[in-house]
């Protein structure tokens, strides 16, 4: 529960920021939300449909599971985490990078 806390922390600190910035000058920004460090259980399911069902057509589809071991065995052998064909956090981020060039570009 630690996590899903400090996760929505920073989504109220950045939501904050994004006000703010609203306040002292009319911005012309978009912004979208990419759901990290997410765990496949029915607390997390229920949170990103919450984030979803409040921010419809601000949240990407795919999220971002939070896996340390890859990450760190990726940063201790210099590599980076994409070359990872075991991790499925690779997958995660490999399955972002194709929504945003599918739907960006």
């Amino acid at each position: 529960m630690e996590i899903l806390s400090l996760s929505l922390e920073g989504l109220d600190g950045t939501l904050d920021t994004l006000f703010k910035w609203l306040e002292v000058e009319s911005l012309g920004y978009d912004f979208k939300i990419l759901l990290t460090m997410t765990k496949r259980n029915n607390v997390n399911r229920e949170w990103q449909k919450t984030i979803r069902h409040i921010f419809p057509d601000r949240v990407f589809e795919q999220s971002i599971r939070f896996q340390s071991n890859p990450i760190e065995k990726a940063q201790h052998n210099n590599k980076i985490l994409l070359e990872d064909k075991l991790s499925s956090v690779q997958e995660d981020y490999h399955l972002f990078v194709e929504e945003l060039i599918n739907k960006y570009l």
